[in-house]
């Protein structure tokens, strides 16, 4: 009861604040409408598949993912949007449902945290206007953390190669299996994945399948470079090296060089530290271990959108049972604050308050909320790690 008094508020909250849909568009991002990726990208993608064997323009993930978007065109335009709609309430419910009820639901601070950062989240907010995916990845690969938490490990191997299979780059969480040496996920991870991103497309591209996909994917990867430089100048882009860029006033893209060494050194250091907590057997390495890919997303991926971080609730939660877990000191009443500022930056109501999506934006409020979730991170997993890697006594 409390939960959908909760949700009951903060949607009044919206209509208060937006008025309407259209309202809603213009103000998240300046926009005369909702779903415009979807419209643009995702349903052309479905169209130009079946009818050319071709990605629509802008289009840059799997024929597998087109396929499927092809099935909803056998309906009305309306029909489809309608659909999507559902979808993206669906995918955003079970973004709270999924961690809570597997990971916090025993603990209600945490439970709530999870379900009023899910709500007050500004990329879940951008998600939807966009009619983007985001949401569903991060439900599969939570999902699939869930499954293998549980033991079972084909489940958490497909639900990740479904994700890997749609926008390629969940496939980053196979490296945590790597270090854990869990051969076997890893390779039904793999056979998955051949199924849905070669099998399943070649046998439904016709009889010249493959060389159909093969021609497909050229064309799909010679829209990326356009993609990556439209993030270059688009001032929604939290890649850190553009992020960077926006605030040194840099104009140049020859300048850039150096902008992006952090990046690779944050991705480096990031992937010690998760080897580290591995080897030194922390509790609940598996949670903390997906939140530190996640977080690792702004470093990696140049197509860092602002929708990309609607796992920032998950690891915020992830953070405060870390924090409720460590010994009460003051530099913990600062960690809380700083996770309190995270929940801010990435929040609706300071997007609100601001009144600017280009300033929001600009500015990186999601990756900064991101880097102080990392920080904090840091600052909880290496007492832990030296405390676990140290000699036991006979």
């Amino acid at each position: 009861a409390l939960s959908l008094l909760l949700t009951a508020l903060v949607l009044a909250y919206y209509a208060w604040t937006y008025g309407s849909l259209r309202g809603f568009a213009a103000a998240i991002d300046g926009q005369p409408t909702i779903f415009i990726d979807f419209i643009t990208h995702y349903y052309s993608a479905g169209v130009w598949i079946y009818a050319f064997n071709l990605p629509a323009s802008g289009y840059c993930y799997s024929a597998f993912f087109a396929l499927c978007l092809g099935i909803l065109n056998r309906f009305g335009v309306w029909t489809v949007v309608y659909f999507w709609e559902a979808l993206q309430i669906a995918t955003t419910v079970l973004l709270f449902l999924v961690p809570a009820v597997h990971f916090v639901r025993q603990r209600r601070p945490g439970y709530y945290l999870c379900l009023l950062a899910t709500l007050l989240s500004l990329p879940v907010l951008h998600n939807f206007m966009w009619g983007q995916i985001s949401t569903l990845l991060a439900v599969c690969t939570l999902a699939a953390l869930c499954f293998y938490t549980q033991g079972r490990k084909v489940g958490a191997a497909a639900l990740l190669a479904l994700a890997t299979s749609i926008k390629f780059y969940p496939g980053l969480f196979i490296i945590y299996f790597l270090l854990k040496r869990e051969f076997k996920l890893v390779g039904m991870f793999a056979a998955w994945t051949l199924v849905f991103l070669v099998v399943v497309p070649a046998v439904r591209l016709g009889p010249d399948g493959p060389a159909n996909l093969l021609t497909f994917h050229r064309a799909s990867r010679s829209m990326v470079q356009q993609v990556k430089h439209n993030a270059l100048v688009d001032p929604n882009s939290q890649y850190l090296p553009h992020v960077l860029k926006r605030l040194f006033h840099i104009e140049e893209e020859q300048s850039m060089g150096p902008l992006y060494l952090p990046a690779y050194a944050f991705s480096l250091a990031n992937l010690v530290l998760l080897f580290a907590i591995i080897r030194a057997r922390v509790q609940h390495d598996a949670e903390i271990g997906f939140a530190l890919l996640l977080l690792s997303t702004p470093f990696l991926v140049e197509t860092s959108w602002p929708h990309y971080f609607v796992y920032l609730p998950f690891c915020q939660v992830v953070i405060y049972q870390l924090l409720r877990r460590s010994q009460a000191t003051p530099a913990l009443l600062l960690q809380y604050g700083l996770l309190g500022l995270s929940i801010l930056l990435a929040s609706s109501v300071l997007f609100n308050c601001i009144g600017d999506f280009h300033k929001f934006g600009s500015y990186g409020l999601p990756f900064w909320s991101n880097a102080i979730l990392l920080l904090l991170l840091y600052l909880q997993m290496l007492p832990r790690i030296q405390a676990g890697l140290q000699p036991r006594q006979p």
